[in-house]
């Protein structure tokens, strides 16, 4: 369905694996890492004490892939920008990017890295 026309439309597409459909042939071992990253982030933010905006991005967008891995086997994608030739993601896909992103700025402005 078009939603911008040449710009964005929604596109259903069931991944199996990771990022641009990577280690699509091993779901059941993504499932077991993405829960593994998830519940390792959820304890380090326990442990510090410190869950920030970019911390807390990428757990709930690890959840959200997670909870459609669990309950179909794969993540719904769906949204697909036309403008560019990329891969169909969504919403927990977004979600991971902006953490990783406000991680990052975040690491240089305060100029002490990540962990600290």
């Amino acid at each position: 369905m078009e939603v911008l026309p040449g710009i964005l439309e929604f596109h259903y597409a069931e991944n199996t694996g990771i990022a641009f459909s990577l280690f699509n042939e091993m779901p059941m071992l993504l499932t077991l890492l993405n829960s593994l990253i998830i519940l390792g982030l959820i304890a380090w933010v326990i442990k510090n004490k410190k869950l920030d905006l970019g911390f807390a991005l990428i757990i709930a967008g690890g959840v959200g892939n997670l909870i459609d891995r669990f309950f179909y086997g794969y993540v719904v994608d769906f949204i697909n920008p036309l403008f560019v030739d990329f891969a169909v993601f969504n919403v927990s896909d977004i979600a991971l990017n902006l953490g990783v992103v406000a991680l990052l700025v975040d690491s240089f402005k305060n100029k002490k890295g990540i962990a600290s």
